[in-house]
């Protein structure tokens, strides 16, 4: 963040976004992306150079530190190129192309992204962070301004010809991509949780070593191999969450999962938190902990899964809800100018706050804060050892332990709340928020709660009041600014979100406006061929026209349209629905095949589509819902009597006197039950 507020802004001084607003005090020349950053590079024959980051993002904050506020190396920027700063968070498509880009140069893709561009947009030189000093194997950044300009200036024709390269490259990733083929294998799920398995850390959790995300969507590959009956995809998720939920990475106070971790036991993260990573988590926690509360599972496990799923709960609800009732973007990693410093302790800070010495050394003993610290001379929270472990260490019980915890922890919450706290962003970001919702309904289907049912509704009732105008859907909201046109993942994600909370509700706006969003998907981003594109076709004009094919910290736009589209089909009846998810799926057959890392979502709707949903018709029917979310199952559809699809094996009957439910798979239905035990018992038969 800026440190250099006494300089007058730049044009960022006029954007809403909370990253752009960060870099208004530079030195630097920065233009908002646009017509008018480029239309100065071709009259002036400048390279665009192209930063983007995000409002959380360590590393961006470094780069800034370093370079953008250094004056020699500002002198050289505006000198030589015309600089455009880009929230990748508001741009997801400028960030797709970009990032591509550097992945074709054979450069490890991430933020900040610095690309340099021709005033057409090609790019011809690309990295990420660079540091101020040659370190790290890497040049300095001053050096790579110096000899991009001299390339610019005297080898023209060797980067105008590797701008053309890279632009034909970007255009053939997608054909390859998007090349058609049958229908994917059923078993190739399986499949994928097996070579997934593979890449387990037995010990840790997670796939692989240092650094370590929680890469939720592969999670998801492995539990569905664990309910096929592969009882070790399933324990090594739940291996995942328990030492997610002992670590730094996981807030052991204020609830939430940060970023990633920077080693392979989860306890270094980088400390920012995304909204996306907790709903993604939460709703995974919830299958699980229904799994080992209400499953086969193990039971040993089920009450810490309902602890810090409902705290990562609480967290978005407290923490990062706006007045209207969408959620914020993400929480920084830094304060007072240092990384994690809000969420470090020492022992004398945390005796400083507690009256007892025996709380104190409870409390240290129980989350590892100690005089060495565990990083850079302080102490994450995080818990090593078992509460019978520090229990019998300390001559204490486990009661008295849990005790001396559930005591200290306020005040030592009320003590971190006095310390400067990290920057949130309070982007709302459509298809954020859409994971945000269906976390909560995923929560209330778990475990009843009505808060958290209303927290969802909130949130999708303002995006639908606030983000769709004239029928359109937006992408992002932020200080009264609404920017769109919205994206793939946000009508998808939307839409699929809006289909569970009708089904949590029964209430008929959700799903008419879910419907809405299908037609939209199917006139604006459909590809003829099969498939969807990222950007609408009425959209701003790129160097490339993306597609969104590959999960990243968030689902690809393919999939969660495909996942919308699918369960569309199950509440309409609609052939054209599956007709597309269809098409869809001969399109990424071949991919699927080839690599099933990054394509998690993707995998599970062919699943879905292969042994079909498992749904439950309600007739007078709430007096079921709790029942309902005391068995396990990720691919269930819950219909309403009164809204089936004519064709449905249900529809068409005398309307019965009372609550009912029938359980249908295939095109066959059970016959009705009138109790909550005997649809339990249906479903778990």
């Amino acid at each position: 963040m800026s440190r250099t507020g006494a300089r007058p802004p730049n044009r960022l001084g006029a954007e809403s976004s909370p990253y752009l607003r960060q870099h208004m005090h530079n030195p630097v020349d920065w233009y908002p992306w646009g017509e008018e950053a480029f239309a100065r590079a071709r009259a002036e024959d400048r390279p665009i150079l192209l930063s983007v980051g995000y409002s959380a993002c360590h590393w961006c904050h470094v780069m800034e530190r370093e370079s953008f506020e250094d004056e020699a190396t500002a002198a050289k920027m505006n000198g030589w190129f015309v600089n455009v700063k880009v929230d990748r968070e508001e741009r997801p498509d400028v960030d797709h192309i970009y990032q591509t880009a550097v992945q074709l140069m054979r450069r490890s893709g991430g933020w900040p992204l610095t690309c340099f561009l021709t005033p057409d947009g090609r790019p011809f030189f690309a990295g990420t962070y660079f540091p101020d000093q040659p370190r790290y194997g890497m040049p300095a950044f001053s050096q790579v301004l110096e000899r991009l300009h001299e390339v610019w200036t005297e080898q023209r024709d060797e980067v105008l010809g590797q701008a053309q390269a890279l632009a034909d490259a970007l255009r053939r990733v997608d054909a390859v991509e998007a090349g058609g083929g049958g229908m994917p294998d059923p078993e190739l799920p399986m499949a994928a949780a097996e070579a997934l398995l593979e890449r387990v850390d037995r010990t840790w959790g997670g796939f692989g070593g240092a650094p370590k995300f929680p890469s939720p969507t592969n999670l998801w590959t492995l539990w569905r191999a664990g309910v096929r009956g592969r009882v070790e995809a399933r324990d090594a998720v739940l291996l995942t969450l328990r030492r997610m939920a002992e670590g730094g990475v996981y807030d052991q106070l204020g609830g939430g999962y940060h970023r990633y971790s920077t080693d392979e036991e989860w306890l270094v993260p980088h400390f920012e938190k995304m909204l996306y990573d907790n709903a993604q988590l939460a709703s995974l926690g919830f299958e699980a902990w229904r799994v080992c509360a209400h499953g086969d599972g193990p039971r040993n496990q089920a009450d810490e899964l309902l602890r810090v799923t409902s705290e990562t709960l609480a967290w978005m609800a407290d923490e990062m809800r706006g007045p209207e009732g969408m959620f914020h973007a993400a929480t920084d990693a830094d304060s007072e100018g240092e990384e994690g410093v809000y969420f470090v302790w020492t022992p004398a800070a945390v005796a400083a706050e507690l009256d007892d010495p025996a709380v104190v050394r409870s409390v240290c003993a129980w989350y590892d804060v100690t005089p060495q610290g565990n990083w850079e001379g302080r102490s994450i929270l995080r818990r090593r050892r078992t509460a019978a472990e520090v229990a019998r260490e300390l001559g204490i019980s486990e009661a008295t332990l849990a005790a001396h915890v559930a005591a200290a922890r306020p005040r030592l919450l009320a003590a971190r709340a006095r310390r400067e706290p990290p920057f949130r962003d309070d982007k709302r970001i459509v298809s954020w928020n859409a994971l945000a919702i269906q976390a909560f309904v995923d929560g209330w289907r778990a475990t009843g709660r009505a808060d958290w049912l209303q927290v969802a509704r909130g949130a999708a009732d303002a995006v639908l009041d606030t983000l769709v105008v004239e029928g359109r859907l937006l992408h992002s909201f932020c200080d009264g600014d609404r920017r769109g046109p919205g994206f793939l993942d946000d009508h998808a994600a939307l839409g699929l979100a809006l289909l569970h909370l009708h089904e949590a509700t029964g209430t008929l706006r959700y799903r008419d406006a879910a419907l809405a969003l299908a037609v939209a998907l199917e006139g604006w981003f459909q590809d003829p061929d099969g498939g969807w594109y990222m950007t609408p076709s009425d959209g701003e004009t790129l160097v490339h026209r993306p597609r969104d094919n590959h999960d990243s910290a968030v689902p690809s736009g393919s999939a969660l349209a495909a996942a919308f589209l699918l369960r569309l089909h199950a509440h309409t009846g609609e052939e054209r629905w599956l007709g597309q998810v269809e098409a869809a799926l001969r399109v990424h057959g071949e991919a699927l095949g080839r690599n099933p890392f990054g394509v998690g979502l993707l995998l599970g709707v062919v699943e879905t589509w292969s042994r079909g949903f498992d749904e439950v018709v309600l007739a007078e029917g709430d007096v079921f819902l709790p029942a309902l979310g005391r068995v396990p199952g990720a691919d269930r559809v819950v219909l309403r009597l009164e809204a089936l699809p004519p064709e449905h094996p249900a529809a068409g009957g005398r309307r019965p006197d009372g609550p009912t439910a029938w359980l249908c798979r295939g095109r066959s239905c059970s016959l009705p039950v009138h109790t909550p035990e005997a649809l339990v018992a249906l479903l778990k038969a």
